[in-house]
């Protein structure tokens, strides 16, 4: 499952961003990344009252395998993440569910590390865009997409969307 803004998460681009290591996300559609699932007519009535999220997101922070804008809270995402494999567990069979129970955390990718490479230099590159200002996005809905890679960029379509129930109200940036 995949959370898809339609659009950049503040008003700086990847472009600020450069490490040959690392393959930037497509520019156009940035993504929750969460887990890839199924969705059909009975998962979607019982994820139906599903109540959509604010998160905010900021600041950037770098690893050996990425550059993400971090993600709080993270408690809606993991809880949606949960409703959405129980849900999909009880439409086909509990043994059809690939998923880890930890280890998930929630982040807007920016670039995936193509080679193993020292994070040292990434967090180096990325100080001074750490102080970029954090912004709020609402979750409204999930996208189920088709995940590929090609030309070693991340791509995908979407296959299914499911909206959240109501609009929550915004609270303050941290």
């Amino acid at each position: 499952m995949h959370w898809t803004t339609g659009r950049r998460p503040s008003a700086h681009t990847t472009a600020e961003f450069s490490y040959p290591p690392a393959d930037p996300v497509a520019d156009d559609w940035h993504r929750f990344a969460a887990l890839d699932t199924l969705t059909n007519n009975e998962t979607r009535q019982q994820l139906s009252g599903v109540q959509a999220f604010v998160l905010t997101v900021g600041p950037l922070a770098g690893s050996s395998g990425a550059v993400r804008f971090s993600v709080v809270p993270w408690e809606p995402v993991i809880d949606l993440r949960n409703q959405i494999i129980d849900a999909t567990a009880a439409v086909l069979e509990p043994t059809a569910i690939i998923a880890t129970p930890r280890g998930l955390r929630p982040h807007v990718g920016i670039a995936y590390c193509n080679s193993p490479t020292d994070a040292h230099p990434i967090i180096k590159t990325l100080t001074a865009l750490r102080e970029l200002p954090r912004t709020r996005v609402t979750i409204d809905a999930v996208a189920l997409v088709e995940l590929r890679r090609k030309d070693r960029t991340y791509r995908w379509e979407t296959v299914a969307r499911l909206p959240l129930a109501g609009l929550p109200l915004a609270p303050p940036l941290h």
